[in-house]
């Protein structure tokens, strides 16, 4: 029932499109390069941005898959093959989506015999300087930082039981072999061609490679989602670097401005506090807060430090390098500290948010378990366990790399300590920002000095979320995604051909000319983030 559900969905979109857009190609060498995957809500907002490069630059619109060595290989094998080619030639599904707003050539990248003897030389050179996973991380090649983009490759197209990787097994480098050929096929491609604008989904993992030559060769390039259309630079090359200016930004409002943003985020915090979901945080569909299980825990003088664990293939460098290279090496030093203190170490995974996240959540849990079969000592809390089951029993402090968890004890007055400089809170002083291992280890051992330092100020998580959510909005497309994702059914949902459906449905109450207005300004200015945020302010 579902294959027929979607294939009247994707019918609708590819008819709906083409009354839409003007499918006449210029037939030039000048190309807007576009990420061709199956993000259906992402589909509506890039239909219009491709088209608006598209008349700017007078160049036809060329759609490639970014999630080449994430969620497939790099060589094809023939049933991928045939399925690519059938695709295409008959605008089956997605194909039909991308080809009925205009792109004129749907591509998968095949590898000359050139580009892969470029690849064998860069591997000699990888080989040669890269000896740590810090050296990974850092790794540059032909002045372009790819380091972090292969780490976490690997990781998330792996999911092993240990997250981790070994610089010296065969499979690491084989993946790290396939990873260079597919960045000098890219390096090359650009080169060859005239590429005038780069559109992707993500500025992390695989995706982010050819964003990043992009801006070598001053290449507009662009990521965008449904909740997220931003210019990437030299200087903003990762996501969440806008954090970095929020104090900044928010000084220089006026005082009508600080004011109504400061009260908005007040009423979004008090209903994040009860239980509301809210498109702020859209991937969390289960509230943290609220009382889910009675936990019995004798502290007496003891002090109890919660471990609140990531993904562990979560694009950890996603916003920056941190203490440790990975979320295993974070999580697994946090273990070994335990075995020399006196205190009660409890560790909580994400909540169960279920549909299209179990799996994700599940894995999670597995390695979890598996590593703490080391560590007796530190104990896993329960799937349904809450924030505020945690505050009940007076937790002292709670460790993160850089995660929402961070602001949420905040909010209940609890330390919490961030292992990266690079966390969405690193402006403001309701957190603990450790700088390395040393000053990880010095605030375990010396909490109990260490804690008279922090002072929690309501004002400052006022704003940090008003910044973060207000200020820097989600509704760039959509006029509320608060009520878009209500609407469409959930979160997931906004990512599948159903979402197609709701389009088609409700664009009669598309404002067109003002979005296209918006989407014109904001590629002709230089800002980094399209803001459609009453006004409050651009970046």
């Amino acid at each position: 029932m579902n294959f027929f559900k979607d294939y009247k969905f994707f019918i609708n979109i590819i008819n709906h499109n083409k009354k839409e857009f003007n499918s006449v190609n210029y037939n030039n060498k000048k190309r807007i390069l576009v990420e061709f995957n199956n993000f259906c809500s992402d589909h509506i907002a890039l239909s219009y941005c491709s088209n608006i490069l598209k008349r700017k630059f007078k160049a036809d619109i060329y759609a490639y898959p970014g999630h080449i060595l994430l969620s497939y290989p790099l060589k094809q094998n023939l049933i991928n093959k045939i399925k690519f080619i059938l695709g295409n030639f008959f605008k089956l599904k997605y194909f039909g989506v991308y080809k009925s707003f205009g792109t004129k050539k749907i591509f998968f990248p095949k590898p000359k015999r050139k580009i892969i003897e470029k690849a064998d030389k860069a591997l000699k050179i990888f080989i040669s300087k890269v000896k740590t996973l810090k050296d990974l991380e850092k790794f540059k090649y032909k002045n372009v930082l790819i380091g972090d983009l292969l780490y976490d490759t690997y990781l998330k197209n792996r999911y092993d039981i240990i997250p981790t990787i070994n610089l010296k097994s065969n499979d690491f480098l084989k993946f790290a072999f396939e990873f260079l050929i597919l960045f000098e096929y890219w390096n090359d491609y650009i080169k060859n061609n005239e590429v005038k604008a780069i559109i992707s989904s993500h500025s992390v993992y695989s995706i982010g490679i050819l964003g990043r030559i992009g801006l070598k060769n001053n290449i507009e390039s662009f990521v965008l989602t449904y909740d997220e259309f931003k210019r990437i630079n030299k200087k903003n090359p990762m996501q969440g670097q806008e954090v970095k200016r929020f104090k900044e930004i928010f000084k220089n409002l006026n005082k009508s401005k600080k004011i109504e943003l400061i009260k908005q985020s007040k009423n979004k915090i008090n209903n994040r506090l009860l239980g509301k979901y809210s498109a702020d945080y859209g991937y969390i569909t289960k509230s943290p807060f609220g009382l889910g299980r009675k936990l019995k825990i004798n502290k007496k003088k003891k002090k109890i430090f919660v471990i609140a664990t990531h993904d562990f293939v979560d694009g950890p460098h996603a916003l920056g390098n941190s203490i440790f290279p990975d979320f295993y090496q974070w999580f697994t030093n946090l273990c070994n500290y335990s075995n020399k203190s006196d205190d009660i170490w409890l560790v909580k995974n994400h909540p169960d948010f279920g549909d299209d996240f179990a799996k994700y959540i599940q894995y999670e849990r597995v390695v979890t378990k598996n590593i703490l079969k080391k560590f007796p000592k530190v104990r896993i809390l329960h799937k349904n366990t809450t924030l505020n089951d945690l505050h009940n029993i007076k937790v002292d402090a709670v460790f993160t790399v850089n995660g929402t968890i961070a602001f949420d004890f905040a909010l209940l007055g609890t330390p919490v300590a961030n292992c990266s400089l690079n966390n969405p809170y690193i402006n403001y002083n309701f957190n603990f920002h450790l700088k390395n291992e040393s000053e990880l280890k010095n605030f375990i051992f010396n909490f109990e000095k260490e804690k008279k330092k922090l002072k929690i100020k309501k004002y400052e998580l006022y704003q940090c979320y008003g910044m973060r959510n207000i200020f820097f909005t989600r509704n760039w497309f959509f006029n509320n995604l608060d009520e878009t994702t209500k609407e469409v059914g959930s979160y997931h949902k906004l990512h599948k051909p159903v979402f197609y459906n709701y389009w088609v449905k409700n664009f009669n109450n598309f404002d067109k000319e003002y979005t296209q207005k918006k989407i014109v300004e904001f590629i002709e200015s230089k800002r980094i983030f399209l803001l459609d945020n009453q006004n409050f302010g651009n970046y």
